[in-house]
Protein backbone atom coordinates (compact mmCIF):
# COMPACT_ATOMS: atom_id res chain seq x y z
CA UNK A 1 0.00 0.00 0.00
CA UNK A 2 3.12 2.28 0.58
CA UNK A 3 4.45 1.34 -2.31
CA UNK A 4 1.03 2.15 -4.52
CA UNK A 5 1.13 5.45 -2.61
CA UNK A 6 4.91 6.62 -3.28
CA UNK A 7 4.32 5.71 -7.10
CA UNK A 8 1.55 8.31 -7.07
CA UNK A 9 3.16 10.90 -5.04
CA UNK A 10 6.20 10.07 -7.66
CA UNK A 11 3.63 10.98 -10.74
CA UNK A 12 1.74 14.38 -9.11
CA UNK A 13 5.34 16.14 -8.32
CA UNK A 14 6.30 14.91 -11.83
CA UNK A 15 3.44 16.72 -13.10
CA UNK A 16 3.66 19.35 -10.87
CA UNK A 17 6.93 19.90 -12.22
CA UNK A 18 6.46 19.35 -15.94
CA UNK A 19 3.40 22.76 -15.58
CA UNK A 20 5.51 24.70 -13.39
CA UNK A 21 8.31 24.71 -16.08
CA UNK A 22 5.78 26.00 -19.00
CA UNK A 23 6.65 29.62 -19.83
CA UNK A 24 4.43 31.98 -22.44
CA UNK A 25 7.00 33.41 -25.23
CA UNK A 26 5.43 36.47 -26.24
CA UNK A 27 6.26 37.24 -30.10
CA UNK A 28 7.38 40.95 -29.88
CA UNK A 29 8.02 41.64 -33.69
CA UNK A 30 7.99 45.62 -34.39
CA UNK A 31 5.75 46.18 -37.64
CA UNK A 32 8.37 47.01 -40.17
CA UNK A 33 8.34 50.30 -42.32
CA UNK A 34 5.86 50.37 -45.15
CA UNK A 35 7.68 49.32 -48.48
CA UNK A 36 6.29 50.47 -51.89
CA UNK A 37 4.58 47.97 -54.12
CA UNK A 38 5.09 48.49 -57.88
CA UNK A 39 3.39 45.89 -60.22
CA UNK A 40 3.35 46.19 -63.92
CA UNK A 41 2.73 43.72 -66.54
CA UNK A 42 3.65 45.05 -69.42
CA UNK A 43 2.75 43.63 -73.02
CA UNK A 44 4.60 44.67 -76.68
CA UNK A 45 2.65 46.87 -78.83
CA UNK A 46 0.05 47.67 -75.77
CA UNK A 47 -0.15 50.60 -73.20
CA UNK A 48 1.80 51.03 -70.10
CA UNK A 49 -0.21 50.61 -66.44
CA UNK A 50 1.18 50.01 -63.03
CA UNK A 51 -0.28 50.15 -59.67
CA UNK A 52 1.22 51.45 -56.54
CA UNK A 53 0.64 50.76 -53.18
CA UNK A 54 2.28 50.19 -49.51
CA UNK A 55 3.50 46.53 -48.06
CA UNK A 56 1.16 45.24 -45.37
CA UNK A 57 2.90 43.95 -42.29
CA UNK A 58 1.79 40.34 -42.30
CA UNK A 59 0.43 40.53 -38.63
CA UNK A 60 -1.71 43.37 -39.42
CA UNK A 61 -5.24 42.70 -39.43
CA UNK A 62 -6.40 44.75 -42.54
CA UNK A 63 -7.00 43.28 -45.37
CA UNK A 64 -6.94 46.08 -47.78
CA UNK A 65 -3.65 47.42 -48.99
CA UNK A 66 -3.11 51.48 -48.69
CA UNK A 67 -3.09 52.24 -52.09
CA UNK A 68 -1.26 55.44 -53.30
CA UNK A 69 -2.09 58.07 -55.27
CA UNK A 70 0.13 60.81 -54.47
CA UNK A 71 3.34 59.51 -56.52
CA UNK A 72 5.30 60.74 -59.48
CA UNK A 73 5.57 57.52 -61.57
CA UNK A 74 7.99 58.08 -64.68
CA UNK A 75 8.66 55.46 -67.75
CA UNK A 76 11.85 55.37 -69.41
CA UNK A 77 12.82 53.53 -72.37
CA UNK A 78 16.35 52.42 -73.53
CA UNK A 79 17.61 55.06 -70.64
CA UNK A 80 15.40 57.70 -72.20
CA UNK A 81 13.09 59.56 -70.72
CA UNK A 82 9.73 59.51 -72.40
CA UNK A 83 6.48 60.34 -69.96
CA UNK A 84 5.05 60.84 -66.55
CA UNK A 85 2.01 58.34 -65.74
CA UNK A 86 -1.67 59.61 -65.29
CA UNK A 87 -2.73 58.71 -61.91
CA UNK A 88 -6.23 57.67 -62.40
CA UNK A 89 -7.37 56.56 -58.73
CA UNK A 90 -7.15 53.36 -56.89
CA UNK A 91 -2.97 53.65 -57.06
CA UNK A 92 -3.78 53.12 -60.69
CA UNK A 93 -1.35 55.27 -63.47
CA UNK A 94 -0.64 54.88 -67.29
CA UNK A 95 0.59 56.24 -70.22
CA UNK A 96 -0.29 55.78 -73.71
CA UNK A 97 2.59 55.10 -74.54
CA UNK A 98 3.11 51.31 -76.21
CA UNK A 99 6.75 49.46 -75.81
CA UNK A 100 7.82 47.94 -78.93
CA UNK A 101 9.84 44.06 -79.09
CA UNK A 102 13.39 44.74 -77.45
CA UNK A 103 12.77 47.88 -75.71
CA UNK A 104 14.17 48.30 -72.25
CA UNK A 105 11.26 49.49 -70.30
CA UNK A 106 12.43 51.16 -66.85
CA UNK A 107 9.52 52.72 -64.13
CA UNK A 108 10.71 55.29 -61.12
CA UNK A 109 7.67 55.58 -58.71
CA UNK A 110 9.04 58.90 -55.98
CA UNK A 111 6.49 59.40 -53.45
CA UNK A 112 6.27 61.68 -51.05
CA UNK A 113 6.53 59.44 -47.55
CA UNK A 114 8.41 56.26 -48.67
CA UNK A 115 10.78 57.27 -51.52
CA UNK A 116 11.68 56.44 -54.51
CA UNK A 117 11.52 52.57 -56.07
CA UNK A 118 12.11 51.60 -59.43
CA UNK A 119 12.61 48.32 -61.85
CA UNK A 120 13.64 47.53 -64.86
CA UNK A 121 12.50 44.76 -67.63
CA UNK A 122 13.21 43.89 -71.22
CA UNK A 123 9.95 43.32 -73.62
CA UNK A 124 10.79 39.91 -75.61
CA UNK A 125 11.36 40.14 -78.99
CA UNK A 126 8.24 38.95 -80.60
CA UNK A 127 7.21 35.03 -81.13
CA UNK A 128 8.33 33.07 -84.06
CA UNK A 129 5.41 30.45 -85.10
CA UNK A 130 5.20 28.66 -87.63
CA UNK A 131 1.56 27.18 -87.57
CA UNK A 132 -0.74 27.03 -84.38
CA UNK A 133 -4.50 25.71 -84.62
CA UNK A 134 -7.42 24.17 -82.31
CA UNK A 135 -7.02 20.69 -83.96
CA UNK A 136 -10.28 19.48 -82.32
CA UNK A 137 -13.52 19.54 -79.85
CA UNK A 138 -14.71 16.91 -78.64
CA UNK A 139 -18.04 17.28 -76.27
CA UNK A 140 -18.50 14.19 -73.27
CA UNK A 141 -20.17 13.32 -70.05
CA UNK A 142 -18.26 13.92 -66.88
CA UNK A 143 -20.06 11.14 -65.38
CA UNK A 144 -19.00 8.61 -67.86
CA UNK A 145 -15.07 9.80 -66.49
CA UNK A 146 -16.31 8.98 -62.93
CA UNK A 147 -15.50 12.42 -61.44
CA UNK A 148 -17.22 12.80 -58.28
CA UNK A 149 -16.87 16.32 -57.85
CA UNK A 150 -18.47 17.94 -61.14
CA UNK A 151 -21.90 15.73 -60.37
CA UNK A 152 -23.24 16.73 -63.09
CA UNK A 153 -23.00 18.53 -66.74
CA UNK A 154 -20.37 18.12 -69.47
CA UNK A 155 -17.22 19.55 -70.26
CA UNK A 156 -15.21 20.84 -73.86
CA UNK A 157 -11.72 18.56 -74.32
CA UNK A 158 -9.82 21.09 -76.80
CA UNK A 159 -6.77 19.45 -78.64
CA UNK A 160 -4.68 21.92 -79.76
CA UNK A 161 -0.91 22.37 -81.30
CA UNK A 162 1.51 24.85 -82.21
CA UNK A 163 5.01 24.91 -83.95
CA UNK A 164 7.04 27.12 -82.23
CA UNK A 165 10.89 28.32 -83.57
CA UNK A 166 12.94 29.29 -80.54
CA UNK A 167 15.46 31.73 -80.57
CA UNK A 168 18.53 30.20 -79.74
CA UNK A 169 20.85 33.22 -78.94
CA UNK A 170 19.24 33.65 -74.92
CA UNK A 171 17.21 31.65 -72.51
CA UNK A 172 13.33 31.95 -73.50
CA UNK A 173 10.59 31.20 -71.20
CA UNK A 174 6.90 30.54 -72.29
CA UNK A 175 3.12 30.76 -71.43
CA UNK A 176 0.14 29.15 -72.69
CA UNK A 177 -3.01 30.55 -71.26
CA UNK A 178 -6.85 30.15 -72.48
CA UNK A 179 -7.77 34.03 -73.09
CA UNK A 180 -11.02 33.32 -73.84
CA UNK A 181 -14.14 31.33 -74.34
CA UNK A 182 -17.19 32.02 -75.83
CA UNK A 183 -20.58 29.95 -75.97
CA UNK A 184 -22.86 30.94 -78.60
CA UNK A 185 -26.14 30.06 -76.76
CA UNK A 186 -29.19 29.66 -78.95
CA UNK A 187 -30.70 32.50 -76.76
CA UNK A 188 -27.82 34.72 -75.90
CA UNK A 189 -23.95 34.54 -75.61
CA UNK A 190 -22.14 33.86 -72.61
CA UNK A 191 -18.68 35.43 -72.62
CA UNK A 192 -15.58 34.30 -70.73
CA UNK A 193 -12.58 36.26 -71.18
CA UNK A 194 -10.34 34.69 -68.34
CA UNK A 195 -11.98 31.27 -67.80
CA UNK A 196 -9.86 30.56 -64.79
CA UNK A 197 -10.84 33.87 -62.45
CA UNK A 198 -14.23 34.30 -60.20
CA UNK A 199 -16.87 32.20 -62.31
CA UNK A 200 -18.95 29.75 -61.22
CA UNK A 201 -18.35 27.19 -64.38
CA UNK A 202 -16.36 27.26 -67.43
CA UNK A 203 -13.39 26.42 -65.12
CA UNK A 204 -10.59 25.26 -67.25
CA UNK A 205 -7.22 22.18 -66.75
CA UNK A 206 -4.35 22.58 -69.68
CA UNK A 207 -1.91 19.77 -70.29
CA UNK A 208 0.64 19.62 -71.88
CA UNK A 209 0.82 16.78 -74.47
CA UNK A 210 4.31 17.05 -76.04
CA UNK A 211 7.76 16.56 -74.04
CA UNK A 212 8.66 20.47 -72.65
CA UNK A 213 10.83 19.57 -69.45
CA UNK A 214 12.38 16.55 -69.69
CA UNK A 215 10.36 14.84 -67.47
CA UNK A 216 10.61 17.41 -64.50
CA UNK A 217 7.55 18.40 -63.71
CA UNK A 218 7.86 20.92 -61.50
CA UNK A 219 9.33 23.61 -64.06
CA UNK A 220 5.88 23.35 -65.75
CA UNK A 221 4.50 25.84 -62.71
CA UNK A 222 0.47 25.73 -62.65
CA UNK A 223 -1.25 23.23 -64.88
CA UNK A 224 -4.85 24.01 -63.51
CA UNK A 225 -6.73 27.00 -64.61
CA UNK A 226 -6.42 26.80 -68.75
CA UNK A 227 -2.50 28.46 -68.63
CA UNK A 228 0.82 26.69 -68.12
CA UNK A 229 4.69 27.84 -68.45
CA UNK A 230 7.64 26.55 -69.05
CA UNK A 231 11.46 27.14 -70.21
CA UNK A 232 13.31 26.08 -73.55
CA UNK A 233 15.93 24.14 -71.96
CA UNK A 234 14.50 20.80 -73.94
CA UNK A 235 14.02 22.20 -77.55
CA UNK A 236 16.47 25.10 -77.36
CA UNK A 237 17.06 26.93 -80.46
CA UNK A 238 15.16 24.50 -82.54
CA UNK A 239 11.69 25.06 -84.65
CA UNK A 240 9.40 22.85 -81.85
CA UNK A 241 5.82 21.43 -82.21
CA UNK A 242 3.71 21.78 -78.45
CA UNK A 243 0.56 19.47 -78.28
CA UNK A 244 -1.52 20.52 -75.11
CA UNK A 245 -4.74 19.33 -74.21
CA UNK A 246 -7.56 21.92 -72.46
CA UNK A 247 -10.67 20.52 -70.68
CA UNK A 248 -12.96 23.17 -69.78
CA UNK A 249 -15.94 21.96 -67.05
CA UNK A 250 -18.88 23.86 -67.98
CA UNK A 251 -21.70 22.13 -65.46
CA UNK A 252 -23.94 22.36 -68.50
CA UNK A 253 -25.94 19.78 -69.54
CA UNK A 254 -26.87 18.80 -72.97
CA UNK A 255 -24.48 21.39 -74.75
CA UNK A 256 -25.08 20.04 -78.25
CA UNK A 257 -29.04 20.81 -77.74
CA UNK A 258 -28.41 23.99 -76.24
CA UNK A 259 -25.22 25.78 -77.50
CA UNK A 260 -24.78 26.82 -81.45
CA UNK A 261 -21.06 27.23 -81.11
CA UNK A 262 -18.23 27.65 -79.13
CA UNK A 263 -14.99 29.93 -79.79
CA UNK A 264 -12.23 29.10 -78.13
CA UNK A 265 -8.94 31.54 -77.91
CA UNK A 266 -5.40 30.57 -76.75
CA UNK A 267 -2.78 33.31 -75.89
CA UNK A 268 1.32 32.06 -76.52
CA UNK A 269 3.42 34.38 -74.18
CA UNK A 270 7.03 34.88 -74.58
CA UNK A 271 7.93 36.04 -70.55
CA UNK A 272 10.66 38.07 -69.26
CA UNK A 273 12.84 36.01 -66.97
CA UNK A 274 11.82 38.15 -63.86
CA UNK A 275 7.88 37.24 -64.74
CA UNK A 276 8.44 33.49 -65.56
CA UNK A 277 10.20 33.25 -62.02
CA UNK A 278 7.47 35.59 -60.36
CA UNK A 279 4.56 33.22 -61.64
CA UNK A 280 6.73 30.19 -60.54
CA UNK A 281 7.11 31.34 -57.04
CA UNK A 282 3.79 32.67 -56.64
CA UNK A 283 2.33 29.77 -57.24
CA UNK A 284 4.48 27.88 -55.21
CA UNK A 285 3.53 30.30 -52.53
CA UNK A 286 -0.09 29.56 -52.55
CA UNK A 287 0.10 25.54 -52.88
CA UNK A 288 1.96 25.42 -49.81
CA UNK A 289 0.32 24.29 -46.58
CA UNK A 290 0.93 23.40 -43.38
CA UNK A 291 2.82 25.38 -40.38
CA UNK A 292 6.13 23.35 -40.85
CA UNK A 293 6.59 24.47 -44.88
CA UNK A 294 9.35 26.02 -46.22
CA UNK A 295 8.71 29.46 -46.72
CA UNK A 296 8.51 31.10 -50.20
CA UNK A 297 10.15 33.96 -51.52
CA UNK A 298 7.90 35.67 -53.91
CA UNK A 299 9.89 37.22 -56.72
CA UNK A 300 10.70 40.89 -57.09
CA UNK A 301 12.86 43.15 -58.96
CA UNK A 302 11.49 46.30 -57.59
CA UNK A 303 14.88 48.32 -56.51
CA UNK A 304 13.95 50.15 -53.48
CA UNK A 305 10.16 48.30 -52.96
CA UNK A 306 8.91 45.14 -53.95
CA UNK A 307 6.55 44.04 -56.21
CA UNK A 308 7.47 42.89 -60.14
CA UNK A 309 7.88 44.65 -63.56
CA UNK A 310 6.54 41.55 -65.55
CA UNK A 311 6.93 42.14 -70.01
CA UNK A 312 5.44 40.11 -72.75
CA UNK A 313 4.95 39.47 -76.07
CA UNK A 314 2.14 37.36 -77.35
CA UNK A 315 0.73 35.36 -80.03
CA UNK A 316 -3.07 34.40 -80.21
CA UNK A 317 -4.94 32.67 -82.45
CA UNK A 318 -8.65 30.96 -82.00
CA UNK A 319 -10.78 28.61 -84.08
CA UNK A 320 -14.83 28.51 -83.67
CA UNK A 321 -16.35 25.39 -83.56
CA UNK A 322 -20.14 24.65 -84.44
CA UNK A 323 -21.98 22.31 -82.25
CA UNK A 324 -23.57 19.60 -84.33
CA UNK A 325 -26.85 18.50 -82.60
CA UNK A 326 -25.77 15.70 -80.87
CA UNK A 327 -23.88 14.87 -78.00
CA UNK A 328 -19.87 13.20 -77.46
CA UNK A 329 -19.09 14.62 -81.08
CA UNK A 330 -15.51 15.11 -82.42
CA UNK A 331 -15.22 18.44 -84.40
Amino acid sequence: MLKINYIHFVIVLLLFTINSCESVVEFNAKESQQKLVVNSFLNANDTVSVQVSLSRFFLSSKKEYTLVNDAQVDLYVNEKFVATLKNWGQGIYSSTYQPKYGEQVKLVVTTPKNGTAYAVSRIPDALKMESAKHDSLFIESIESQGQDYYSYGENLKVNSSFVLVDDPTQDNFYRIRTSELKIFKKDTTTTVKDPYSNFSYYSSSMTILTPVDEGNKDILGSEMYGRTYFKDDFFKGKSYTIKFENVIYTGVDSLAQKVDSIRIETTVESLSRDYYNFLLTKDRYYSESGPFSEPVQIKSNVVGGIGILGTNSSYKFSRTFTVMPTSKRKY
